[in-house]
């Protein structure tokens, strides 16, 4: 949403860039729990950090910037991990 406004505000178009689509790390870790590629555990930004051996900075935790950042390493992580 603080993405979308960011794009209003500027007099740009969201939806030109982005559509309708979106990525959730969440629900990709809960199928790769259930094809069996990951532990039950591992279903939030945090333990997926953890398990990937991701620092983590628990000052900037939670910050929208650091917050993407980090979604972004564990994307690829899952990415990654799981193409073979």
């Amino acid at each position: 949403a603080f993405l979308k406004k960011l794009y209003r505000e500027n007099n740009e178009n969201f939806s030109e860039l982005f559509g309708h689509r979106t990525i959730d790390t969440c629900s990709i870790m809960k199928f790769l729990y259930f094809c069996g590629k990951l532990p039950k555990e591992i279903q939030s930004l945090t333990s997926a950090s953890k398990y990937f051996n991701i620092k983590l900075n628990e000052e900037k935790r939670h910050g929208a910037l650091y917050d993407a950042e980090l979604t972004s390493k564990v994307f690829t992580k899952l990415i990654t991990r799981n193409k073979r």
